[in-house]
């Protein structure tokens, strides 16, 4: 009876420590490329290593155990120790899969384009309806006197004259205007009935007769024009007063908003 007890604690550390002691050696890859620094844990005995420059990895592992290889470029892959991974001169070999992360769609733009120019102008709102009572047209018959020649006296306010109570419109726009309309009429050579783009319509030069918004803001404000669902239709009106009206009014609120 001393003897088998003997035996057993003799046997039992052995076969304990040969349990503890299987090295399994492997290489992880993708497709045919050896893959360094994957993660490698025994998830069973809590042991981890990683995979060196060559893809190669030493691990200790039992019959069963349950090894995870990872990586944040590649899916993670689980493997169930076989009897054949313990053979002394077996390599296991771990192919990963890479890793793709899909974003959702995100959409860029208010409207959904057809990518048709005349369908979309017609499912876009105009501003007709806002437009004030008196435009640009409206204002270019109003008289406005202005000695030429004189070129050093004060502006005289008729807007407020001495003795009247309320305000009186005497500006000729026209003549103000006339500077811009004329380089407003040199924007393009684009043909009668086709559409023109923002870019067509305000040029650089243009943009720097406004004298609204500062020189570096052009690209800005022309990319802020295009965001706006009725620039299309007011800009191509055949009146270019209106046209301009529409360029500063929009200069106006662009400088309001962000506090140019």
């Amino acid at each position: 009876m001393r003897q088998k007890i003997y035996f057993l604690v003799i046997i039992l550390p052995i076969l304990g420590f040969s349990q503890e002691n299987n090295l399994i050696n492997g290489e992880v890859l993708f497709q045919s490329e050896h893959l360094e620094g994957i993660n490698i844990l025994n998830m069973t005995s809590g042991e981890g290593t990683i995979s060196d420059v060559k893809g190669k990895f030493f691990i200790k592992a039992n019959l069963k155990d349950t090894l995870v290889f990872s990586s944040i470029q590649y899916k993670v892959k689980e493997h169930i120790v076989t009897k054949e991974d313990l053979k002394t001169n077996n390599n296991l070999t771990i192919y990963l899969e890479d890793l793709v992360n899909e974003l959702e769609t995100v959409t860029i733009r208010q409207y959904a384009l057809s990518g048709t120019l005349k369908e979309d102008l017609k499912e876009i709102p105009t501003f007709e309806d806002k437009l004030p009572i008196y435009n640009a047209r409206t204002l270019m018959g109003m008289h406005f006197e202005k000695d030429e020649k004189d070129l050093f006296s004060g502006v005289k306010n008729n807007a407020l004259r001495d003795n009247v109570g309320g305000a009186v419109m005497d500006i000729n726009f026209k003549m103000i205007l006339s500077p811009l309309v004329s380089l407003l009429k040199k924007k393009s050579n684009t043909p009668v009935g086709e559409i023109k783009s923002v870019e067509e319509v305000l040029t650089e030069q243009l943009f720097l007769e406004i004298k609204v918004l500062p020189v570096d803001k052009y690209y800005e404000f022309v990319e802020y024009l295009k965001e706006q669902p009725e620039t299309i239709v007011a800009i191509n009106r055949n009146d270019d007063l209106m046209v301009l009206e529409y360029l500063i009014e929009q200069s106006i609120i662009y400088k309001e908003k962000y506090g140019l």
